[in-house]
């Protein structure tokens, strides 16, 4: 080979390697200008957040965990931890989706399959919670940031990207709490106070409806109503009251008080933890009569189904030693729960799950019921991994 044919095949061999180079280079600048990576559109543009987060991964159609096989009637739908999930009916079927903790990735199942698919790839690690729409279209994800801020951010879940897109709320928020019509309201502190305020669920619209000389407050909706708790603590007076025209009125009160209003706000489930132990209550709003609950657990372990019929993660095995409700708060100790339902009107408890004789063990939180009763979602407090158990129509 003579010099010339040398020269001709080093400059050849220059400009391929230009080539992948500059094909390299486009490329990362793809992915890190949010090309398939977890970029969310907010104000002032950026990509998400500032710092301390990674990119996101896969198309929002990757499934994960190809298990075959029937759905059994209590299902431990994924190892993974949890900040929280939604069951809503989608195509005769009942859909099923949740955020990693770690991750901050959305994903979906359905009650008749043991699919997940991921249907957002934006990273937004350590999640504390997850407030999602009762439709499953949006989310406000609550994390911490570098500084041990607590952050919320509204996000809208874009398929075709896989991405959530949207913009941050108000940095002071302390509660939020979201209706089935698609409203949110979240106490906010300014200065020693609490200011309450009603929006949208992105937070837009929003408008003070409350200024409290308390601020850690628990809200929680009740029809179109706002009913506030007081923090929970063992032979601690707590109360439930009512917002209406920015004034609280009482509505309930006891030691160590635990509530769940019905999604009417006709009747409050309620538990008191004193040296006696833990009871629970139904308040009837209209009659004004208080009716024992035959079985033990916190009223924040249950969900309603109707106006008078609620599902609840009662108990069997806890530790007597313990001060409830502030020790299992602070994860001190945990429960192992069965399943039971209440019928109100007819006074009648009924086993729905016996976990014990099943061989299962979990410690039910953030209980919630699709709206055609087939099935029950809840957190296992344990280690925050979602379950779900099949329903028979009460």
């Amino acid at each position: 080979m003579n010099s010339t044919q040398i020269k001709i095949l080093l400059g050849i061999l220059g400009i391929f390697v230009l080539i992948i180079g500059g094909l390299f280079f486009a490329y990362r600048y793809y992915v890190n200008n949010g090309g398939g990576n977890g970029q969310v559109t907010r104000e002032g543009g950026g990509l998400f957040p500032d710092s301390g987060i990674f990119g996101g991964f896969g198309r929002e159609d990757e499934a994960r965990d190809g298990q075959d096989g029937p759905v059994p009637t209590l299902r431990h739908i994924t190892e993974k931890a949890v900040a929280g999930g939604v069951v809503f009916l989608s195509e005769e079927t009942v859909a099923i989706r949740y955020v990693e903790r770690a991750t901050g990735h959305v994903f979906e199942t359905a009650l008749d399959s043991l699919e997940e698919k991921r249907l957002s790839n934006t990273t937004i690690p350590r999640i504390q919670e997850a407030v999602w729409s009762p439709d499953g279209e949006s989310v406000i994800l609550r994390y911490l940031d570098e500084n041990e801020n607590l952050k919320s951010f509204y996000g809208a879940i874009e398929k075709e990207s896989g991405t959530l897109d949207g913009w941050f709320l108000d940095n002071r928020i302390l509660n939020i709490a979201s209706n089935e019509e698609g409203n949110i309201f979240y106490i906010q502190r300014v200065g020693n106070e609490g200011q309450g305020i009603s929006s949208n669920f992105d937070g837009t619209n929003g408008r003070a409806v409350l200024s409290s000389s308390v601020y850690d407050w628990r809200a929680q909706w009740a029809g179109d109503s706002v009913m506030l708790a007081s923090v929970s603590s063992n032979g601690i007076p707590g109360f439930l009251y009512e917002l209406e025209s920015g004034r609280l009125t009482a509505i309930i009160g006891g030691d160590g008080l635990s509530t769940l209003a019905s999604k009417d706000g006709s009747m409050v489930l309620f538990s008191t933890s004193n040296t006696d132990g833990t009871t629970l209550f139904v308040y009837d709003r209209k009659s004004k009569k208080t009716t024992q609950v035959p079985f033990r657990t916190l009223a924040e372990k249950c969900a309603w189904a109707t106006p008078t019929v609620v599902y609840c993660a009662s108990p069997y095995a806890i530790d007597r030693n313990a001060v409830y409700p502030d020790d299992w708060y602070k994860g001190a100790v945990s429960f192992s729960d069965d399943i039971w339902l209440y019928d109100i009107g007819r006074k009648q408890e009924q086993l729905v799950y016996d976990a014990e004789a099943e061989g299962k063990i979990f410690d039910a939180t953030n209980l919630s019921i699709d709206k055609d009763f087939r099935s029950l979602f809840f957190i296992n407090k344990k280690d925050m991994t979602p379950w779900v158990l099949l329903l028979e129509r009460p």
